[in-house]
């Protein structure tokens, strides 16, 4: 049997939230700064930095080619759902899957490691 908050009890809740959003707000920008300063989580920042930066690549490339997700994505043989991923710099893009992106974008597949 499903409880639904009372009109009051929403009214208190509602106080509740907008007393306590500063606290929270702060608490939680606090966290965030201690997790980017600490040291034991540069490599896992800096690889999801080369990611969003190879995102950014494969989003650029396929608005330059004048293409939709959906267009991207039969080109490829691949979900519409899979081309948003790999634009959104989620999990691992294997060679092959660039070269895919590549190809279907109209552009050459160039890597560069520095």
């Amino acid at each position: 049997m499903k409880h639904f908050m009372t009109e009051q009890e929403i009214k208190n809740e509602v106080k509740y939230v907008a007393e306590h959003l500063e606290t929270l707000k702060a608490s939680q920008q606090a966290e965030r700064q201690a997790y980017f300063e600490d040291p034991a989580n540069a490599a896992r920042i800096a690889a999801a930095r080369q990611r969003l930066a190879i995102a950014e690549q494969l989003f650029n490339a396929r608005r330059k080619a004048h293409l939709t997700q959906a267009e991207l994505a039969r080109r490829m043989n691949v979900s519409q759902p899979m081309v948003a991923k790999l634009e959104r710099g989620r999990g691992n893009i294997s060679c092959d899957t660039l070269l895919k992106f590549a190809i279907a974008c109209g552009c050459v597949l160039s890597i560069t490691i520095s």
